[in-house]
């Protein structure tokens, strides 16, 4: 029994070539995101003055001020009156 060699390395080749090209476009695209997330990071910190290890604090802050500002509206709102009024 005779192994075809050529063949088998032909393939062998094809696979490393199509490996080496999925890393190439994977490492693009981590660069790419990494320069997105530095963009991001640097628009948290400049424009909205959050750090990003602080964004979790940010975020439920916010959350409670709109929380107090819906009350807010709730209350000032004539609710008994309006129900009573026919559209």
């Amino acid at each position: 029994m005779t192994v075809d060699y050529t063949e088998k390395l032909k393939q062998l080749k094809e696979g490393l070539d199509k490996a080496k090209d999925l890393r190439v476009k994977a490492l693009t695209k981590l660069e790419g995101l990494e320069a997105q997330e530095q963009e991001l990071i640097k628009e948290l910190t400049q424009k909205y003055e959050v750090h990003p290890e602080k964004l979790d604090e940010e975020i439920s802050r916010l959350e409670a001020q709109i929380s107090k500002m819906i009350n807010e509206i709730e209350s000032i709102i004539p609710w008994e009156l309006l129900s009573k009024v026919k559209n």
